[in-house]
Protein backbone atom coordinates (compact mmCIF):
# COMPACT_ATOMS: atom_id res chain seq x y z
CA UNK A 1 0.00 0.00 0.00
CA UNK A 2 1.35 3.48 -0.54
CA UNK A 3 0.58 6.42 1.64
CA UNK A 4 -0.82 9.63 -0.04
CA UNK A 5 2.42 11.84 -1.05
CA UNK A 6 3.04 14.69 0.81
CA UNK A 7 6.03 17.43 -0.61
CA UNK A 8 9.43 17.95 0.66
CA UNK A 9 10.96 21.30 0.93
CA UNK A 10 14.05 21.88 2.03
CA UNK A 11 17.81 23.69 1.72
CA UNK A 12 20.80 21.36 0.55
CA UNK A 13 24.49 22.52 0.53
CA UNK A 14 25.10 19.28 -2.41
CA UNK A 15 24.02 17.52 -4.91
CA UNK A 16 24.71 14.26 -2.52
CA UNK A 17 23.06 15.57 0.38
CA UNK A 18 20.19 16.62 -2.02
CA UNK A 19 19.85 13.17 -3.22
CA UNK A 20 20.13 11.82 -0.14
CA UNK A 21 17.20 13.87 0.91
CA UNK A 22 14.78 13.63 -1.61
CA UNK A 23 15.98 9.37 -1.34
CA UNK A 24 14.78 9.56 2.13
CA UNK A 25 11.89 11.40 1.23
CA UNK A 26 11.35 8.75 -1.04
CA UNK A 27 11.74 5.62 0.73
CA UNK A 28 9.13 7.21 3.84
CA UNK A 29 6.25 5.92 1.17
CA UNK A 30 5.15 2.28 1.77
CA UNK A 31 5.07 0.12 -1.19
CA UNK A 32 3.07 2.04 -4.45
CA UNK A 33 -0.38 2.43 -5.34
CA UNK A 34 -0.73 0.03 -7.95
CA UNK A 35 -1.13 -3.29 -6.85
CA UNK A 36 1.71 -5.50 -7.69
CA UNK A 37 0.44 -8.36 -10.44
CA UNK A 38 2.60 -11.10 -8.85
CA UNK A 39 3.35 -14.14 -10.94
CA UNK A 40 0.92 -16.29 -8.85
CA UNK A 41 -1.79 -13.44 -10.35
CA UNK A 42 -0.90 -13.27 -14.07
CA UNK A 43 -2.33 -17.47 -14.13
CA UNK A 44 -5.25 -15.59 -14.06
CA UNK A 45 -5.40 -12.56 -16.17
CA UNK A 46 -8.39 -11.54 -14.78
CA UNK A 47 -7.19 -10.93 -11.63
CA UNK A 48 -8.24 -7.54 -9.87
CA UNK A 49 -4.67 -6.67 -9.31
CA UNK A 50 -3.63 -7.11 -12.81
CA UNK A 51 -6.00 -4.68 -13.95
CA UNK A 52 -5.45 -0.75 -14.11
CA UNK A 53 -7.98 1.81 -14.18
CA UNK A 54 -9.80 3.20 -17.63
CA UNK A 55 -7.69 6.39 -19.26
CA UNK A 56 -10.90 8.72 -18.17
CA UNK A 57 -10.82 7.32 -13.88
CA UNK A 58 -7.97 9.84 -12.56
CA UNK A 59 -7.44 9.28 -8.93
CA UNK A 60 -6.42 12.46 -7.17
CA UNK A 61 -5.38 10.36 -3.69
CA UNK A 62 -5.09 7.19 -2.63
CA UNK A 63 -3.80 4.51 -0.36
CA UNK A 64 -3.91 3.72 3.63
CA UNK A 65 -1.35 5.05 5.79
CA UNK A 66 -0.40 3.92 9.36
CA UNK A 67 -2.66 6.08 11.25
CA UNK A 68 -5.83 4.87 8.79
CA UNK A 69 -4.51 1.15 9.35
CA UNK A 70 -4.91 1.68 12.96
CA UNK A 71 -7.81 2.90 12.80
CA UNK A 72 -9.69 0.59 10.37
CA UNK A 73 -8.42 -2.65 12.89
CA UNK A 74 -9.63 -0.38 15.80
CA UNK A 75 -12.97 0.32 14.76
CA UNK A 76 -13.36 -3.45 13.33
CA UNK A 77 -12.32 -4.88 16.70
CA UNK A 78 -14.28 -2.51 18.50
CA UNK A 79 -17.16 -3.80 17.29
CA UNK A 80 -16.29 -7.57 17.38
CA UNK A 81 -15.48 -6.90 21.18
CA UNK A 82 -18.94 -5.82 21.44
CA UNK A 83 -20.46 -9.09 19.97
CA UNK A 84 -18.13 -11.31 21.93
CA UNK A 85 -19.02 -9.58 24.95
CA UNK A 86 -22.73 -10.09 24.63
CA UNK A 87 -22.95 -5.82 24.59
CA UNK A 88 -25.33 -5.50 21.51
CA UNK A 89 -28.77 -5.33 22.63
CA UNK A 90 -30.10 -8.24 21.15
CA UNK A 91 -27.59 -10.66 20.23
CA UNK A 92 -25.90 -13.41 22.12
CA UNK A 93 -22.15 -13.63 22.80
CA UNK A 94 -19.72 -14.96 21.09
CA UNK A 95 -17.67 -17.87 22.17
CA UNK A 96 -14.91 -17.74 19.19
CA UNK A 97 -14.60 -13.90 18.00
CA UNK A 98 -11.29 -13.92 16.54
CA UNK A 99 -9.40 -10.47 17.28
CA UNK A 100 -8.44 -9.13 13.23
CA UNK A 101 -4.74 -8.49 11.84
CA UNK A 102 -4.10 -6.61 8.94
CA UNK A 103 -2.37 -8.60 5.95
CA UNK A 104 -0.44 -6.25 3.39
CA UNK A 105 -1.14 -8.61 0.33
CA UNK A 106 -5.05 -8.35 0.56
CA UNK A 107 -4.82 -4.72 1.52
CA UNK A 108 -2.12 -4.40 -1.88
CA UNK A 109 -5.47 -6.43 -3.88
CA UNK A 110 -8.07 -3.97 -2.08
CA UNK A 111 -6.15 -1.36 -3.01
CA UNK A 112 -6.16 -1.96 -6.44
CA UNK A 113 -10.29 -2.49 -6.79
CA UNK A 114 -10.57 0.92 -5.24
CA UNK A 115 -8.10 2.35 -7.45
CA UNK A 116 -10.55 0.65 -10.18
CA UNK A 117 -12.98 3.85 -10.43
CA UNK A 118 -17.36 3.75 -10.70
CA UNK A 119 -17.98 4.10 -13.99
CA UNK A 120 -20.24 7.08 -14.62
CA UNK A 121 -23.91 6.37 -13.61
CA UNK A 122 -22.68 2.80 -12.93
CA UNK A 123 -22.75 0.86 -9.45
CA UNK A 124 -20.41 -0.44 -6.68
CA UNK A 125 -19.54 -3.84 -7.66
CA UNK A 126 -17.32 -6.52 -6.05
CA UNK A 127 -15.06 -8.50 -8.25
CA UNK A 128 -15.04 -11.56 -8.68
CA UNK A 129 -13.68 -14.27 -5.20
CA UNK A 130 -11.47 -15.74 -7.86
CA UNK A 131 -10.10 -12.74 -8.97
CA UNK A 132 -9.01 -11.69 -5.58
CA UNK A 133 -6.81 -14.59 -4.18
CA UNK A 134 -3.94 -13.76 -2.77
CA UNK A 135 -0.49 -15.99 -2.03
CA UNK A 136 -1.60 -17.04 1.11
CA UNK A 137 -5.37 -16.72 1.12
CA UNK A 138 -7.21 -18.52 -1.90
CA UNK A 139 -10.98 -17.37 -1.00
CA UNK A 140 -11.74 -13.89 0.05
CA UNK A 141 -14.58 -11.82 1.44
CA UNK A 142 -15.17 -8.47 1.42
CA UNK A 143 -17.13 -5.35 2.03
CA UNK A 144 -17.24 -1.70 -0.17
CA UNK A 145 -18.19 1.80 0.60
CA UNK A 146 -18.57 4.80 -1.64
CA UNK A 147 -18.72 8.67 -0.36
CA UNK A 148 -19.33 11.32 -2.72
CA UNK A 149 -19.66 14.97 -2.41
CA UNK A 150 -19.99 18.37 -4.78
CA UNK A 151 -17.17 19.92 -3.34
CA UNK A 152 -13.56 18.82 -3.12
CA UNK A 153 -12.81 16.71 0.12
CA UNK A 154 -9.31 16.55 2.08
CA UNK A 155 -9.07 12.43 2.51
CA UNK A 156 -10.22 9.52 3.57
CA UNK A 157 -13.05 9.28 6.36
CA UNK A 158 -13.35 5.28 7.88
CA UNK A 159 -15.30 5.92 10.99
CA UNK A 160 -18.40 6.96 9.09
CA UNK A 161 -17.46 4.06 6.69
CA UNK A 162 -17.33 0.76 9.10
CA UNK A 163 -19.85 2.40 11.29
CA UNK A 164 -22.04 2.22 8.84
CA UNK A 165 -21.55 -1.20 7.80
CA UNK A 166 -21.79 -2.85 11.32
CA UNK A 167 -24.77 -0.38 11.91
CA UNK A 168 -26.96 -2.94 9.74
CA UNK A 169 -27.30 -4.85 12.45
CA UNK A 170 -30.57 -3.43 13.02
CA UNK A 171 -32.17 -5.32 10.06
CA UNK A 172 -30.33 -8.84 10.86
CA UNK A 173 -32.33 -11.34 13.21
CA UNK A 174 -29.92 -11.65 15.74
CA UNK A 175 -31.66 -16.22 15.32
CA UNK A 176 -30.13 -16.02 12.26
CA UNK A 177 -26.10 -15.81 13.39
CA UNK A 178 -26.65 -19.75 13.95
CA UNK A 179 -26.52 -20.11 10.58
CA UNK A 180 -26.66 -17.54 7.39
CA UNK A 181 -29.61 -17.14 5.41
CA UNK A 182 -29.81 -18.48 1.89
CA UNK A 183 -32.01 -15.67 1.15
CA UNK A 184 -30.68 -13.16 3.33
CA UNK A 185 -32.80 -10.21 4.77
CA UNK A 186 -34.86 -7.61 2.36
CA UNK A 187 -32.45 -4.50 3.50
CA UNK A 188 -28.81 -5.22 3.12
CA UNK A 189 -26.95 -6.78 6.29
CA UNK A 190 -24.18 -8.75 4.55
CA UNK A 191 -21.50 -5.93 5.41
CA UNK A 192 -22.76 -6.58 8.79
CA UNK A 193 -22.30 -10.16 9.17
CA UNK A 194 -18.51 -9.63 7.49
CA UNK A 195 -17.15 -6.97 10.45
CA UNK A 196 -18.31 -9.66 12.74
CA UNK A 197 -17.24 -13.05 11.28
CA UNK A 198 -16.25 -14.30 13.97
CA UNK A 199 -13.55 -16.62 12.11
CA UNK A 200 -12.30 -13.86 9.72
CA UNK A 201 -8.91 -13.39 10.92
CA UNK A 202 -7.11 -10.78 8.73
CA UNK A 203 -8.28 -7.42 6.87
CA UNK A 204 -6.71 -5.50 4.30
CA UNK A 205 -8.31 -2.40 3.08
CA UNK A 206 -7.82 0.40 0.22
CA UNK A 207 -8.99 3.93 -0.71
CA UNK A 208 -9.15 6.15 -3.84
CA UNK A 209 -10.03 9.59 -4.20
CA UNK A 210 -11.75 10.54 -7.96
CA UNK A 211 -13.39 13.16 -9.76
CA UNK A 212 -15.83 11.83 -11.98
CA UNK A 213 -17.69 12.97 -15.11
CA UNK A 214 -21.55 14.35 -15.50
CA UNK A 215 -22.71 13.72 -11.68
CA UNK A 216 -23.94 16.79 -9.65
CA UNK A 217 -21.90 14.76 -7.20
CA UNK A 218 -18.49 14.24 -8.73
CA UNK A 219 -16.52 14.09 -6.09
CA UNK A 220 -16.16 10.14 -4.83
CA UNK A 221 -14.21 8.25 -2.27
CA UNK A 222 -14.21 4.32 -3.04
CA UNK A 223 -13.23 2.17 0.13
CA UNK A 224 -12.91 -1.41 -0.02
CA UNK A 225 -11.72 -4.05 2.48
CA UNK A 226 -11.44 -7.99 2.13
CA UNK A 227 -11.30 -10.49 4.91
CA UNK A 228 -9.78 -13.65 5.42
CA UNK A 229 -11.06 -15.79 6.47
CA UNK A 230 -14.26 -14.50 4.10
CA UNK A 231 -17.26 -14.56 5.69
CA UNK A 232 -21.08 -14.77 4.45
CA UNK A 233 -21.04 -18.47 3.80
CA UNK A 234 -24.14 -20.10 3.24
CA UNK A 235 -25.40 -21.92 6.38
CA UNK A 236 -22.32 -21.44 7.96
CA UNK A 237 -22.42 -19.72 11.58
CA UNK A 238 -22.18 -15.60 12.01
CA UNK A 239 -20.28 -16.99 15.43
CA UNK A 240 -20.47 -19.46 17.93
CA UNK A 241 -23.13 -18.15 20.67
CA UNK A 242 -22.02 -19.40 23.89
CA UNK A 243 -19.94 -17.95 26.95
CA UNK A 244 -17.06 -15.19 25.56
CA UNK A 245 -14.39 -16.97 24.63
CA UNK A 246 -15.12 -20.47 25.80
CA UNK A 247 -14.34 -21.67 22.19
CA UNK A 248 -11.54 -19.82 21.06
CA UNK A 249 -9.36 -21.81 18.42
CA UNK A 250 -6.13 -23.40 19.93
CA UNK A 251 -3.84 -21.08 18.54
CA UNK A 252 -5.16 -18.36 20.44
CA UNK A 253 -6.28 -16.76 23.79
CA UNK A 254 -8.57 -15.56 25.23
CA UNK A 255 -8.01 -11.83 25.55
CA UNK A 256 -10.36 -10.94 29.23
CA UNK A 257 -10.42 -7.36 28.27
CA UNK A 258 -11.54 -7.55 24.85
CA UNK A 259 -13.34 -10.77 24.72
CA UNK A 260 -11.23 -11.64 21.69
CA UNK A 261 -9.30 -14.58 20.49
CA UNK A 262 -5.84 -12.89 20.17
CA UNK A 263 -2.41 -14.40 19.52
CA UNK A 264 -0.98 -17.27 22.08
CA UNK A 265 2.77 -16.27 21.09
CA UNK A 266 4.64 -14.16 17.41
CA UNK A 267 4.84 -18.24 16.44
CA UNK A 268 1.33 -19.54 16.60
CA UNK A 269 0.03 -20.23 13.77
CA UNK A 270 -2.50 -17.71 13.95
CA UNK A 271 0.33 -14.82 13.73
CA UNK A 272 2.96 -16.55 12.11
CA UNK A 273 3.79 -14.38 9.11
CA UNK A 274 1.80 -11.24 10.01
CA UNK A 275 2.77 -8.67 8.25
CA UNK A 276 3.83 -4.96 8.30
CA UNK A 277 1.63 -3.31 11.25
CA UNK A 278 1.95 -6.29 12.98
CA UNK A 279 5.33 -8.36 12.63
CA UNK A 280 6.96 -8.38 9.45
CA UNK A 281 7.34 -5.72 6.20
CA UNK A 282 6.13 -6.65 2.66
CA UNK A 283 8.71 -7.94 0.35
CA UNK A 284 8.31 -4.89 -2.20
CA UNK A 285 9.03 -2.95 0.83
CA UNK A 286 11.88 -4.86 1.66
CA UNK A 287 13.54 -4.78 -2.07
CA UNK A 288 12.17 -1.00 -1.99
CA UNK A 289 14.31 -0.56 0.83
CA UNK A 290 17.38 -2.72 -0.27
CA UNK A 291 18.20 -0.51 -3.81
CA UNK A 292 17.32 2.76 -2.56
CA UNK A 293 20.34 1.66 0.15
CA UNK A 294 22.74 0.74 -2.25
CA UNK A 295 21.95 3.29 -4.31
CA UNK A 296 22.58 5.49 -1.22
CA UNK A 297 26.03 4.10 -0.67
CA UNK A 298 27.29 4.16 -4.74
CA UNK A 299 26.61 8.05 -4.43
CA UNK A 300 28.51 8.55 -0.85
CA UNK A 301 31.46 6.67 -2.73
CA UNK A 302 31.11 8.61 -5.49
CA UNK A 303 31.32 12.01 -3.63
CA UNK A 304 34.47 10.44 -1.64
CA UNK A 305 36.19 10.12 -4.79
CA UNK A 306 35.36 13.30 -6.04
CA UNK A 307 36.86 14.78 -2.98
CA UNK A 308 39.85 13.05 -2.77
CA UNK A 309 40.58 13.57 -6.74
CA UNK A 310 40.58 17.53 -5.86
CA UNK A 311 42.19 16.99 -2.85
CA UNK A 312 44.95 15.37 -4.52
CA UNK A 313 44.75 17.77 -7.33
CA UNK A 314 45.00 20.82 -4.81
CA UNK A 315 48.17 19.49 -3.48
CA UNK A 316 49.94 18.43 -6.79
CA UNK A 317 49.65 22.68 -7.79
CA UNK A 318 50.65 23.82 -4.48
CA UNK A 319 54.28 25.35 -4.41
CA UNK A 320 57.07 23.51 -3.26
CA UNK A 321 59.76 23.99 -0.78
CA UNK A 322 63.34 22.46 -1.66
CA UNK A 323 64.73 23.29 1.56
CA UNK A 324 62.17 20.56 3.16
CA UNK A 325 62.33 22.91 6.14
CA UNK A 326 59.60 25.78 7.26
CA UNK A 327 59.95 29.36 6.89
CA UNK A 328 60.46 31.47 10.05
CA UNK A 329 59.52 35.48 10.15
Amino acid sequence: MAERTSSLKAMVTSPVSSLFLVLTAWMSASTPVLAVCRPEYRKRPTHTACQRPAPWCKVNASGVDAAERTLILKLHNDYRSQVAQGRLPGFPAAADMQELLWDDEMADVAQALASLCVPPGGRLEHDKVEDRFTTRFKTTGQNLGLQFSSHPVTGPDWKPVVDGWFNEYVDYPPNFVAGFPRNPTRKPTGHFTQVIWAKSRYVGCGYAYYIATGTALPHMRKYTCNYYDGGNVVTRPVYQSGATCSACPSSTQCDRSTGLCDCQSSLSPYCAGAPSGQQGTSWLSWLVAVVAVVFVLAMLGAGAFFLRQRYLARSSSAPSDPTGGTTGG
